[in-house]
This record gives C-alpha cells, sequence and structure tokens, in this order.
C-alpha cells in the first residue's frame, strides 16, 4: 500500500500544496487521486482553491473591506490650523517645486 493511502483523513495544508504543485506540473489527476487516496473532486478543488489564492496576492491593490461611513463621526477630533490656508513659507514651497 502506497504512503498516501496508509494515512488518509485530513490533509495538512502542505501536503495539499505538495500535491496541487504536483498537479500544475503535469502529473495525471486520476493517477494522484488514487495514490493519494483522495476523489479528483477534492483534488480540483484544493488547485482551484490554491490558483485563486494566489491570484488574489497578485493583485497590485488589496482593498479591505470598509464598513459603512458615517458623516461626522470625527468631528471634534480633528482640528484644521488656522493657518491652513496660508501661503507656505519660501523654503518649503522651494522644497515642494524640487528648486
Amino acid at each position: 500500500m502506497s504512503a498516501g493511502k496508509q494515512d488518509r483523513g485530513r490533509f495538512p495544508s502542505k501536503r495539499k500544496m505538495e500535491a496541487v504543485l504536483r498537479l500544475l506540473n503535469g502529473e495525471d489527476l486520476d493517477l494522484l487521486s488514487r495514490e493519494l487516496g483522495v476523489t479528483v473532486a477534492t483534488l480540483s478543488d484544493w488547485r482551484s482553491t490554491f490558483v485563486a489564492g494566489g491570484q488574489a496576492q497578485l493583485k497590485s491593490r488589496q482593498s479591505e473591506p470598509r464598513g459603512r461611513r458615517r458623516p461626522g463621526t470625527l468631528r471634534g477630533k480633528i482640528t484644521v490650523p488656522d493657518r491652513f490656508s496660508d501661503p507656505l513659507p519660501e523654503e518649503e514651497l522651494k522644497a515642494w517645486e524640487g528648486r
């Protein structure tokens, strides 16, 4: 009996990843299914989940789910200095403009 069939049951994520990588490297789905003692559907699910997770990590921007924002929740917590709209000092202006 193969090592895969001896320890059927829960597969740690590392073993699932190894199986998926074998599939992605061209191993036959049916043969690997029999070797590991899992269904073809299970292996296919692992592969789909693995690929989807990898795709998510390749996105250039990760979007964070946001709750509904309510206007006025920061009122009184943030203050804008009275001089906010004043022109910048010449030195700082030069730095921002790269002069």
